[in-house]
């Protein structure tokens, strides 16, 4: 998931973008519509390889909710948004 703008901003202009898990991966976007162009490229590039995004298992976590949120997708489905609080 190399692409300008893709991440969220680091130190020393680094942009991480995901954190892999033994099966499970957390992507990071600092835009509703970056997350979703991630999301996609994801799908359709795991496909290539027998990857299948779950969309019972997947969830988005926000770190705030305002009324321009949009929904993220994985093909016609809406993924269910947490909202993180700390």
């Amino acid at each position: 998931m190399n692409h300008p703008g893709f991440g969220i901003g680091w130190k020393n202009d680094r942009r991480p973008t995901d954190l892999d898990f033994a099966d499970d991966i957390a992507l990071a976007a600092e835009e509703d519509h970056i997350c979703q162009e991630m999301t996609t490229n994801l799908g359709e590039d795991g496909a290539k390889f027998g990857f299948h995004s779950s969309q019972e298992k997947t969830e988005v976590v926000r770190t705030s909710h305002t009324s321009d949120s949009q929904p993220i997708y994985i093909g016609q489905a809406e993924l269910n948004i947490l909202v993180a609080s700390y």
